[in-house]
C-alpha cells in the first residue's frame, strides 16, 4: 500500500514513516512524502486535489521505479535544490533534494577544538561561519565554547558563560528561521541558559541532573544526552573490546528512558546521542554506525555526531580538517536511520543525497 503524507515539520513526518519513502515533494508551501508498505497494491486516494494527485503519480513512479518517472523528470526543470513541474492547473510541484533528518551545523568558538580551533574565535568570524552553514541548509547552529578533544583542558562554568556572553547575543540577534543548540557539561551554564532564546541543551556528559532536565523541558528546550565515558574524551578510556558496543549503548538508552519516565519527563523533547569517539575506538565506532538501527527506540530520537572524528583515521590518513567527504558519505548512509546529524560542513552530504535521489531503488 502507498500512503501520501502531508506535513509542515520534519519531526511530524519522521514520526509517521519508517525507512522507505520517496523524495520529499513540495506543493503550495506544504511538504509530502509517499511511503511504501510491503503490500505492492496501489490504493487510489480519493480526497486528493488534482494537483496533489499529479504529485502522487510522480511519487508513485519514483518509488515503484517505473519508467514513467523518466517522463516526469524530463518535463521538470532544475530550480534551486529541486526539480520543478508545472501542473495542469498552473501550480508548481517540487521534487526536492531535501531529507527528513535535521542537520546541526557545528560552530566551535574555541582556540583548541580538534579540527577547527581558532578559526571562528572572534564574533566576526563566527557569524560569517553561521551564515555559511545556514546558506548550506543547516537547521540548527550547534555552538560550543569549550573543546572536548582528547587532552583538552576542563574549563570552569564561569569561563564558559563568559565566552558565551561574547558570541551568543550576536547569533541570537540574527536568529530567524534557525535554531540554536549549546554544547555544555556544566549545570551552572545550563541554569544560565534556561531563560535565553535557545532551543537545545546539548549535554556532552549525558549526566545532567534530572530535575534540571525537567526545567529545560519546561522552558521549551529539547535536551540532548550524549553517552560518554569521559569529558574530555580519552583515547585510552574505551569500552572493553570483548563487549558488544551496540548492546552496551542499547542498555544505556533503555536506562535513560526509564529514568526520564520515572521523573515524568516528556521524551518527545529528549534526543539521545551514542557519543561516537567518546569511549569508543575507530573499530567500535564503525560497528555502532553500521548497526545504528538497533539503537532506535519508539518515542526517542537519535543524534549522531561523527564529523571529522578519529574513526575516519581507521580508513584514511587525511588531515583532520580534510575529512568532510568521508563525514558526508557516512551521513548519507545513515540518513534514514537517525533524526539528527551534527556536521562541520554539509556540502558533500547534499551532493551525495541529490545523486542518490535518482539512483536509490526503493524496496
Amino acid at each position: 500500500m502507498h500512503h501520501l503524507i502531508k506535513f509542515k515539520h520534519k519531526k511530524e513526518a519522521r514520526q509517521k514513516v519508517s525507512s522507505c519513502y520517496s523524495s520529499i515533494y513540495k506543493l503550495h508551501n506544504c511538504y509530502y512524502i509517499l511511503t511504501k508498505a510491503s503490500d505492492k497494491s496501489r490504493a487510489f486516494i480519493t480526497n486528493l486535489s488534482p494537483d496533489e494527485y499529479q504529485l502522487y503519480l510522480w511519487a508513485i513512479s519514483e518509488i515503484d521505479n517505473s519508467h514513467d518517472f523518466i517522463v516526469y523528470e524530463t518535463n521538470s526543470v532544475l530550480v534551486d535544490n529541486s526539480r520543478a513541474l508545472i501542473t495542469n492547473t498552473g501550480a508548481t510541484i517540487y521534487r526536492t533534494f531535501g531529507f527528513l533528518t535535521e542537520v546541526f551545523g557545528i560552530l566551535n568558538y574555541t582556540s583548541d577544538s580538534f579540527s577547527d580551533g581558532g578559526q571562528y574565535d572572534s564574533p566576526d568570524k563566527a557569524i560569517a561561519q553561521v551564515n555559511y552553514l545556514l546558506d548550506q541548509g543547516v537547521e540548527t547552529i550547534d555552538l560550543g565554547v569549550a573543546s572536548t578533544r582528547p587532552g583538552a583542558n576542563i574549563i570552569l562554568a564561569e569561563t564558559e558563560i563568559n565566552a558565551l556572553q561574547k558570541i551568543l547575543p550576536h547569533i541570537c540577534e540574527i536568529k530567524r528561521n534557525f535554531k540554536i543548540s549549546i554544547d555544555t557539561y556544566h549545570k551552572e551554564t545550563v541554569k544560565w541558559l534556561l531563560n535565553l532564546d535557545i532551543d537545545y541543551i546539548n549535554d556532552v556528559s549525558g549526566n545532567l541532573e534530572l530535575d534540571l532536565v525537567k526545567e529545560c523541558i519546561n522552558t521549551n528546550k529539547s535536551y540532548i544526552a550524549m553517552h560518554s565515558l569521559s569529558i574530555p574524551s580519552s583515547k585510552e578510556l574505551i569500552l572493553p573490546l570483548r563487549d558488544n558496543p551496540v548492546s552496551y549503548l542499547g542498555q544505556w538508552i533503555d536506562d535513560k528512558i526509564r529514568a526520564f519516565h520515572k521523573m515524568n519527563i516528556d521524551t518527545d523533547k529528549i534526543i539521545l546521542d551514542p557519543g561516537i569517539g567518546f569511549g569508543t575506538n575507530g573499530s567500535q565506532s564503525w560497528y555502532i554506525l553500521k548497526n545504528i538501527n538497533l539503537l532506535k527506540r519508539d518515542g526517542v530520537e537519535l543524534l549522531i555526531g561523527h564529523s571529522r572524528k578519529s574513526l575516519i583515521s581507521h580508513i584514511s590518513n587525511k588531515n583532520v580538517r580534510e575529512r568532510d567527504l568521508e563525514s558526508g558519505l557516512i551521513a548519507a548512509n545513515i540518513l534514514d536511520k537517525v533524526s539528527y546529524l551534527r556536521l562541520h560542513d554539509i556540502g558533500f552530504l547534499k551532493a551525495i543525497h541529490t545523486v542518490n535521489s535518482l539512483m536509490v531503488q526503493y524496496r
